[in-house]
């Protein structure tokens, strides 16, 4: 029989299953290599990863409204300066015509990365994580900037 797990009992053996679910999916490693997705590419994958965010939810008993992915689109001429946000909710039967609108309207801004959002309902806290595709200083601020904001929200409400 192992000895148990001092570390894990002090830190994460006290947090929720939300809360530990929310710091799996931040990862372990940032991202070392710079992706440079087209619109339509980073939309396609934003959307697998909402999909597979949700499938992962319902297993931990979550519900799928608890987990949020946002993509974070940049001007082409200043990658930091915010051209728009892409939410994605899963599932969603009308994702199909909502990611071709997104496409469309997005189609000459470049996307920075994607925030993942879990919300922990009996903890009432909010923690937002950033996965990164453009390595460069100014898309990581941007990035950053809205982690930060996302995660300092304050007005939102249980439902």
């Amino acid at each position: 029989m192992m000895a148990p797990n001092p570390g894990f009992n002090a830190g994460l053996g006290k947090k929720s299953d939300v809360e530990r679910f929310g710091w799996a999916l931040a990862g372990a490693r940032r991202r070392v290599t710079e992706r440079r997705l087209n619109p339509m590419q980073a939309i396609t994958e934003g959307r697998e990863l909402a999909d597979d965010i949700a499938g992962k939810v319902t297993k931990k008993k979550i519900s799928t409204g608890d987990a949020e992915v946002l993509l974070v689109f940049a001007e082409k001429e200043n990658l930091g300066k915010l051209a728009g946000i892409k939410f994605f909710t899963a599932p969603n039967p009308q994702a199909d015509a909502e990611d071709l609108r997104a496409m469309r309207k997005h189609f000459h801004h470049i996307p920075v990365g994607y925030v993942v959002c879990v919300l922990d309902r009996k903890k009432r806290s909010f923690m937002a994580h950033a996965r990164p595709l453009l390595l460069q200083d100014p898309a990581l601020r941007l990035l950053e900037k809205m982690v930060e904001e996302i995660a300092e929200l304050k007005d939102w409400r249980l439902s």
